[in-house]
């Protein structure tokens, strides 16, 4: 029998997800600017700190087959309106209310939904935070990479020891395969007949 301590801590097991993850944001956007790399250690306590709340979270979740899935979705999140017109009606009229449900088992359900929809809402601000920070590591790598690049191309240019190697390893990324010059051969011909 679940007792009220256990009721408590249940409910408010979301709640501290949602606030280790508030502050995991909070932690990293003061630690970062915008073109800073991520220290090792702050990469690491967020790793930590999601798995942790994946670990917390994990009580409170099934996993869906894709029909599963695509059914709850259409049968409730998509139906919020629906679902938050329908209790307020449910207790001005519990004469409707079947007995097999509770008013209390509603609310609980309407209010353990909203704690989860305002979850997914910050997740998907940290994943589009995280993405969009990557996306910047990228942009700035990809630039040292091609400046390198040209360095070893240039230096390739001028003959100097060891840089024709260099070059050829890397000028690979830069060439079309022969499958991908075949097919665009295979187009011009079909466009010349």
């Amino acid at each position: 029998m679940e007792t009220n301590n256990d009721q408590q801590s249940s409910s408010s097991m979301p709640t501290q997800f949602k606030e280790t993850l508030e502050q995991l944001i909070a932690a990293t956007k003061a630690r970062m600017k915008d073109d800073a790399n991520v220290d090792p250690e702050v990469m690491e306590e967020i790793t930590l700190l999601i798995t942790s709340a994946m670990t917390m979270f994990s009580d409170y979740q099934k996993t869906y087959s894709p029909s599963e899935r695509s059914r709850k979705i259409s049968a409730g999140i998509k139906n919020l309106g629906f679902i938050e017109t329908a209790y307020p009606s449910a207790l001005n009229n519990p004469i409707y209310v079947p007995p097999y449900i509770t008013i209390e088992e509603f609310r609980s359900a309407i209010e353990d939904l909203m704690l989860k929809r305002d979850l997914v809402a910050l997740l998907k601000q940290f994943e589009q935070e995280a993405s969009d920070s990557m996306l910047n590591s990228a942009d700035k790598a990809n630039h040292f990479a091609l400046t390198y690049y040209n360095s070893v191309k240039e230096a390739a240019k001028q003959k100097i020891p060891g840089a024709e190697a260099e070059y050829k390893i890397l000028s690979k990324y830069f060439k079309k395969t022969k499958h991908a010059n075949e097919e665009s051969m295979d187009e011009q011909n079909e466009g010349a007949i």
